[in-house]
């Protein structure tokens, strides 16, 4: 299975449709031109959009649709004999969210975090990154386990902390139910970076702690005789939110531990 699929065990057959199950996500390579890499200020710059001819040229190679949203559209695609995944803008979208998730991806893979970077295409307004085979995290976790949840709920974590330390606000850790797919090895890997920021205040932690302190995913937490106390975790959200705001950020390793403990232990 793998990032839009639910039912298969691998990618489907060129020219079969895929429903539409969470759009834009991934992205691919470049087409035609030269691919490169985003850097620096070039992250920022206002991108050309392909012409309706070259864009037909891009569709017409190996490309299997996935899904399509207002400001773009999904594909797999074979390179080097492995399957990638290729984002592409929507001619007729008014915002470039591509441009940002390439930017995003590429950054956040120098943390571990995201699926791996490919290349971004400016031009054919396409970013081609690693295909994740898995499963959505909101479908994965009533049939896990005690300790795979546990270690997976850690990783996230880590991966959040890892975000704040860059700047960056994803804006979807509160409900990130399709937005963190769990491999076959049990490797959680966030997607969807569209909509992600740079801010000084950033906050991916203390929103993915409020999302552990949900009702819902408390229910499904519970069947599996997980306890995580929640005036705990949010108390510590709260002191973690607090240091970034002091310029007291390196206290929060000790912070972050804390939070583990109390996702594992309840204390």
């Amino acid at each position: 299975m793998g990032e839009w699929f639910s039912s298969s065990a691998s990618p489907p057959a060129k020219g079969r449709g895929v429903a539409k199950n969470r759009a834009m996500s991934d992205g691919g390579p470049a087409p035609y031109g030269v691919a490169r890499r985003v850097r620096g200020d070039q992250r920022h710059a206002e991108q050309p959009v392909a012409t309706p001819q070259e864009r037909t040229e891009v569709l017409a190679k190996n490309d299997t649709f996935l899904a399509k949203g207002k400001r773009g559209e999904v594909f797999l695609r074979t390179l080097d004999g492995k399957t990638v995944l290729v984002k592409r803008r929507n001619p007729s979208a008014v915002v470039d969210t591509i441009a940002n998730e390439a930017k995003y991806t590429e950054l956040f893979n120098e943390r571990g975090v995201g699926p791996k970077f490919i290349s971004y295409n400016p031009v054919a307004g396409e970013l081609v990154r690693e295909y994740v085979e898995g499963e959505e995290f909101r479908k994965w976790l009533p049939i896990a386990t005690k300790k795979d949840i546990l270690a997976v709920l850690v990783s996230v974590l880590g991966q959040c902390g890892a975000m704040d330390d860059l700047n960056v606000v994803k804006e979807e850790m509160t409900r990130p139910w399709k937005h963190i797919i769990i491999t076959k090895n049990k490797k959680a890997v966030l997607i969807d970076f569209e909509r992600c920021r740079d801010s000084s205040l950033p906050k991916n932690v203390t929103q993915y702690c409020q999302f552990l302190c949900g009702t819902r995913i408390g229910i499904v937490l519970m069947s599996k005789k997980i306890i995580i106390n929640n005036k705990k975790l949010l108390d510590l959200a709260k002191l973690y939110k607090q240091n970034i705001r002091n310029n007291a950020r390196k206290k929060n390793a000790a912070v972050l531990k804390k939070m583990i403990g109390v996702i594992k232990h309840g204390d």
